[in-house]
């Protein structure tokens, strides 16, 4: 019994050190180490956070209402999630112009990832495989 224990606790683990490393959830900068003069804060699931102004995106999918912020542009409601293996796809509701937008992303064997171009030309943050994120806080 108690290796059957041991068992399903190293495969939970694995389980959880995978999606830990894919999850979308923090705060992502194209910049690996984005200068924090000027920095604000930010009231997060995971606590009270100074973010860096230079920061681009913050998803946080455990507050009260799942939200992804671009920063000094705008703070949107999450109304899902897809995830599958290192691709996670993202529909957000865009208050500021009233309607939904996909966003794919994909993780790196890094941690990184990069965001497929939005459709209809929408360029609300940076996109394209040579356009990397880097997580700079996270729960």
């Amino acid at each position: 019994m108690d290796k059957k224990i041991l068992f399903f606790s190293v495969l939970l683990l694995i389980s959880i050190k995978g999606f830990s490393q894919n999850s979308i959830e923090g705060v992502w900068s194209i910049l690996k180490n984005p200068s924090m003069n000027g920095s604000v804060s930010r009231n997060l699931s995971w606590g009270t956070r100074d973010v860096s102004r230079n920061a681009d995106l913050i998803i946080d999918l455990h507050s009260d209402i799942p939200n992804i912020e671009i920063i000094q542009f705008s703070q949107n409601e999450i109304i899902n999630i897809k995830e599958n293996e290192n691709v996670v796809e993202i529909t957000f509701y865009f208050s500021r112009g009233n309607f939904n937008v996909i966003m794919i992303c994909h993780f790196n064997d890094d941690g990184t990832m990069w965001i497929e171009h939005l459709k209809d030309g929408l360029t609300f943050f940076r996109t394209g495989e040579d356009q990397i994120y880097y997580k700079i806080d996270e729960p």
